[in-house]
């Protein structure tokens, strides 16, 4: 079984539990995903199975959306509900006003991630040092946030208040951060109540399907993958005819290999590769030279 599952998680076990899951499920060992989720966050969480998990690299470094929740008053060590309050703030903010300072928290950012993390610095996650009571300096990280709106929220926020963001981050933000410093910003203080990731790249929350739902279409012998080419957000090479030899060989395709789609295409531009007739062959990279070729970076057809 090759293919990508667009997993609905549930709040409370990690993505690693869900793997082991689909895991036993399916009695298939080769299968991981695309981007954590918090053991107390939802939503999709991208799964690859089989040879689809050779893709799951550049599914990561998708964007993503979220609605998550901001509880205003405190902020906690590890930025979300699970913590230990760190601070209280107090006064208040109208809703009209937090909208306004949005605009700093979009766009290109640095972000320091929290310590409740998996980032790894010399050997050991930043959560396990926090465990043993480590606080040590994080080198921010360059994020993009392409939308922060509010969903939800009271037209006067004080302590106490929650509000409801919608975000789309790239790959790598960290949405507790954005609560923690979003809080810091409004003198109230903040931290994360709830995430639900709405969608990653191009699946989207209401076409995931929760862990009961593929088990019961196993049963029925339904389709419960999509293809791992048609998740990928890559311009589309249709080789020529006389190009099926070179395409299994993993070999360079040149220009007059290709029978459409080479026009415009951008120094190591990643592609995916058909053939003539429409097997998706791999994915390749553009090579802008002399003589302009296309590059495998992974072959999927034998």
């Amino acid at each position: 079984m090759d293919g990508i599952i667009n997993l609905l998680k549930e709040p409370g076990p990690t993505s690693h539990d869900m793997v082991a899951r689909l895991r036993k499920l399916l009695k298939i060992r080769r299968i991981g995903h695309a981007g954590t989720l918090d053991p107390g966050a939802s939503g999709v969480l991208v799964i690859g199975v089989g040879r689809a998990t050779r893709v799951l690299e550049y599914l990561q470094d998708e964007s993503k959306t979220y609605v998550f929740e901001a509880v205003f008053g405190c902020s906690t060590t590890t930025y979300d509900a699970y913590g230990q309050v760190t601070a209280e703030g107090e006064g208040r903010i109208t809703k009209e006003s937090l909208e306004a300072l949005l605009t700093q928290f979009t766009g290109p950012l640095k972000q320091i991630p929290p310590m409740a993390s998996a980032i790894k610095v010399r050997g050991k996650k930043l959560y396990e040092l926090m465990r043993e009571g480590i606080e040590i300096e994080r080198t921010p990280r360059d994020v993009t946030v392409y939308s922060l709106t509010i969903k939800h929220a009271p037209e006067t926020i004080e302590k106490g208040s929650r509000v409801v963001f919608e975000a789309q981050v790239s790959s790598g933000t960290y949405v507790r951060s954005l609560c923690h410093d979003i809080g810091e910003e409004t003198g109230l203080k903040a931290h994360m109540g709830f995430l639900l990731r709405t969608s990653s790249g191009g699946l989207k929350i209401e076409d995931s399907l929760s862990f009961d739902e593929i088990e019961q279409r196993m049963q029925q012998g339904l389709s419960f993958t999509e293809e791992m080419d048609r998740v990928l957000n890559f311009a589309e090479i249709v080789a020529g005819e006389t190009s099926t030899k070179a395409l299994f060989s993993g070999q360079s395709l040149a220009r007059n290999d290709v029978a459409s789609g080479f026009q415009g295409l951008k120094p190591d531009q990643k592609v995916k590769v058909y053939t003539h007739d429409r097997i998706f062959a791999g994915i390749y990279r553009f090579q802008d030279s002399n003589e302009p070729r296309l590059i495998p970076e992974k072959v999927f057809i034998s």
